[in-house]
């Protein structure tokens, strides 16, 4: 009998460890999770929601996928992801949908020029003006977001070219081929030659953040990240009323 007794201590010991490594699964402060998000979350809200992750849960480990909401709603589908900040989209069965912000729409104007934009510009000063848009396609949300403002305002730009990404739309503006509308987040790529003005419209703050994630993923974690979103918006920079 002595001469198992150290076994039979090593045996016991592994396995309360293991069972207090379970518990600490259970209650979300082990484990991993897989995250997507669009571009502008990348330079947005995300840093802030890792870093709250973190604070929380120190032992977990993150995964973290740059994709359009298209691409992250398959990826949610197939179990590649847990949960994806995205932009709305058409409701989806088996699926939950949180709102958890709102931006400003910003007029993105080349800096040379700002003299010729007022500077409280409103929908209606884009009339006939060369114009940047969105991709109707991989940029579904804010093509058709930008193009029922204009046409709830009867106003006609001249669209020059439609894009899908932000940094691609700053990119032009800078380089005085037109004139853009972004999301508030897009102040944060910090395009030496684009002037941005916040623009006015009903409501004030029409750009909607969503997280989506399957009704039946049972990641604890995700109770974790419920509530580290909330804390990363209470930090200044992503504060919205």
């Amino acid at each position: 009998g002595k001469a198992f007794f150290p076994d039979a201590g090593r045996i016991l010991r592994l396995t309360e460890e293991a069972a207090a490594t379970a518990r600490r699964v259970a209650k979300g402060d082990r484990g991993s999770i897989a995250i997507g998000f669009t571009a502008t979350f990348g330079y947005g809200v995300l840093p802030d929601l890792v870093r709250a992750l973190h604070d929380r849960s120190p032992n977990i480990s993150l995964t973290l996928k740059e994709m359009v909401t298209s691409a992250q709603l398959e990826a949610l589908d197939s179990g590649q992801l847990d949960v994806g900040l995205m932009r709305p989209h058409p409701p989806r069965g088996g699926f939950e949908t949180v709102l958890f912000g709102r931006e400003a729409l910003m007029l993105a104007i080349p800096h040379k020029d700002a003299k010729q934009w007022p500077t409280e510009p409103t929908l209606s000063c884009l009339q006939g003006r060369s114009f940047i848009g969105y991709s109707p396609y991989e940029a579904n949300y804010f093509h058709q977001l930008v193009q029922g403002y204009l046409d709830r305002d009867g106003v006609k730009p001249d669209t020059v070219h439609y894009v899908a990404q932000i940094h691609t739309m700053l990119a032009l503006v800078d380089a005085g081929v037109g004139v853009a509308l972004t999301p508030e987040t897009a102040s944060r790529l910090r395009f030496e030659g684009v002037l941005l003005r916040p623009v006015q419209t009903n409501p004030a703050r029409p750009v909607e953040m969503v997280f989506s994630h399957r009704k039946t993923n049972d990641n604890p974690i995700l109770k974790v990240f419920h509530r580290a979103i909330v804390e990363a918006l209470k930090r200044p920079r992503n504060a919205m009323p």
